[in-house]
């Protein structure tokens, strides 16, 4: 009997992880949580759901590989349903050559706010486009606004033919897109004669002579 109850114990702890799996999964099913098709987040994976069964998830990631997850550890993660979204944010930030003058910084963003506010597929009520900064090698410009895409794919089509529209504005006006870059200002000659060290100023005595003669 004794045998019989430790025996039974040692079963129990073994199914207790099954159990839980299966409990989570008949939850994620009847809750719809998770559906075969659905693409999600979870961590640093995204992946597409390919099959919910009792025990686990199997999700096809993004580099074809299948990752199978216990439902009970599933139900413990924080999922994020990426084609569940029913807008797409668009939030590019450009950034303009130092040399852009203001009248076209102006010119600029009115028409990148017109290109926004007259597609078909941008939430025109979202739409900001706004000059934030001077950054360190560029002029920014922030371009905030939703966009209605049926999924992943299709938003990438709108938002490509958005930022060619955008490089088209900033060409038409005559500006640059700004590379990362430094600028260095040489001020030697400028210097306070008194913060000359000897050579220097030895140097520049000969050279005052030689122009005398």
């Amino acid at each position: 009997m004794a045998g019989l109850g430790v025996g039974g114990i040692a079963v129990a702890l073994a199914a207790q992880k099954t159990l839980e799996n299966v409990v989570a999964g008949v939850s994620l099913i009847a809750d719809e949580a998770v559906r075969v098709g659905d693409t999600l987040k979870f961590g640093d994976v995204i992946g597409t759901v390919e099959e919910v069964g009792l025990r686990s998830t199997r999700v096809r990631t993004a580099d074809r590989t299948l990752v199978s997850l216990p439902n009970g550890q599933l139900a413990n993660l924080s999922l994020e349903a990426l084609s569940a979204r029913d807008k797409y944010w668009f939030h590019p930030i450009v950034g303009l050559r130092y040399e852009t003058t203001p009248a076209q910084m102006r010119s600029i963003t009115a028409s990148v706010h017109r290109l926004l506010d007259e597609h078909a597929s941008v939430e025109s009520s979202s739409v900001r486009v706004r000059f934030i900064r001077f950054g360190p090698c560029s002029l920014d410009i922030e371009v905030f606004a939703y966009l209605f895409a049926p999924d992943w794919n299709g938003f990438l089509m709108v938002q490509e033919g958005l930022l060619l529209g955008i490089m088209e504005i900033v060409q038409d006006a005559g500006a640059e897109i700004a590379l990362p870059s430094q600028t260095m200002y040489l001020a030697a000659d400028s210097m306070d004669p008194f913060q000359w060290t000897k050579p220097q100023a030895r140097q520049k005595q000969r050279d005052a002579k030689a122009l005398s003669a």
